[in-house]
């Protein structure tokens, strides 16, 4: 018994261990996200930078209370390329995103005030974009260049039909960095709804590597 007492002791601290010295999981080396404009002052902005779950390296899942690790410079752009730089702490906390049928999702989510003079030019809400207002990477100059047309904004939006049901896409905004696009929102229909009440079209973050959502979809 003494021996077996021994051995569930030391199993329980090599388990503490291994989970104190278990590396944070990182950000993805192209990772790229958004920057929710939430609130501004005078002098400064209170700035909501989200990157999806799927931007994370070398992990299956993300829990709460989780951290990740991200680099120390990200930078910021938009429409008219590179706005500026923000320095936030080397490790962010991880929020509940969506829950739906394919379970509970979490994504690393950076809450920080940024002086207005930190950018080059005003950041400016996408009501539209559920008031996103940039895009954020740690190295944006090496992301692809968009090669469909989302590399075109079409604010109209463009009609078709998948089989019998009607189909809606459009681009609501893009990032470009030294004039190339990289990084587009746009939205298209969902059959199943977005958003709280479910009556919202997807929202998608997209690059030439990836689409990712940023609502939450039924079902």
């Amino acid at each position: 018994m003494k021996n077996l007492l021994t051995a569930l002791v030391a199993l329980n601290t090599f388990t503490l261990t291994a989970q104190a010295e278990a590396p944070s999981p990182t950000l993805k080396q192209n990772a790229v996200g958004v920057v929710y404009l939430k609130n501004e002052t005078a002098q400064s902005y209170k700035l909501q930078v989200v990157f999806p779950e799927e931007q994370i390296a070398s992990i299956k899942s993300l829990y709460s209370g989780d951290k990740v690790k991200i680099p120390p410079k990200l930078m910021v752009f938009d429409q008219d390329g590179l706005i500026g730089e923000i320095t936030p702490k080397e490790v962010v906390g991880v929020r509940d995103f969506c829950v739906n049928d394919g379970g509970v999702h979490y994504w690393p989510v950076l809450s920080i005030d940024v002086p207005k003079e930190t950018f080059l030019r005003p950041l400016v809400r996408f009501a539209k974009a559920d008031d996103i207002a940039a895009f954020v990477s740690a190295d944006p100059r090496n992301l692809n260049s968009l090669v469909t047309d989302d590399a075109k904004e079409t604010e109209k939006g463009i009609s078709q039909y998948h089989g019998a049901e009607p189909y809606f896409f459009r681009t609501l905004k893009i990032g470009r960095i030294d004039s190339k696009p990289v990084a587009s929102i746009i939205e298209r229909s969902s059959e199943s709804g977005c958003g709280d009440k479910l009556e919202q079209n997807h929202l998608n973050l997209k690059t030439n590597d990836f689409e990712e959502t940023l609502r939450c979809c039924g079902p």
